[in-house]
């Protein structure tokens, strides 16, 4: 592939990313998310536009994406006809990829 044998290691190699996460705070995440999808529902733009330019989006991002958020312990138990159902969904996907990878992922398929 003409990658050269380096001893690059990048910053992000052991943190989570897209770890799981719950709200603290489940009025003020809601109280924020309902206020947005309102303002989209009802065509009022110009209120995002003056959010943006006061700071107050920012700020109301920030509570809802980053202080607002706790790691889970444990998670949440899915549906079993969810599961049936994304099992049905991706099993082309998986297949291919067995092929493409010539390894044995049937328990994906479980």
């Amino acid at each position: 592939m003409g990658v050269k044998n380096t001893k690059y290691s990048p910053k992000s190699l052991n943190k989570k990313i897209n770890a799981a996460a719950g709200v603290k705070m489940p009025l003020v995440n809601n109280l924020l998310i309902q206020t947005e999808y309102f303002i989209k529902r009802n065509k009022l733009e110009p209120i995002v536009d003056l959010l943006e330019k006061s700071g107050i989006r920012k700020l109301a991002y920030n509570i809802v994406h980053f202080s607002n958020e706790k790691p889970l312990k444990k998670y949440p138990k899915m549906k079993k006809s969810t599961e049936e159902k994304l099992r049905k969904y991706f099993k082309k996907d998986i297949d291919a990829l067995e092929k493409l990878i010539k390894k044995d992922l049937s328990s994906w398929k479980e």
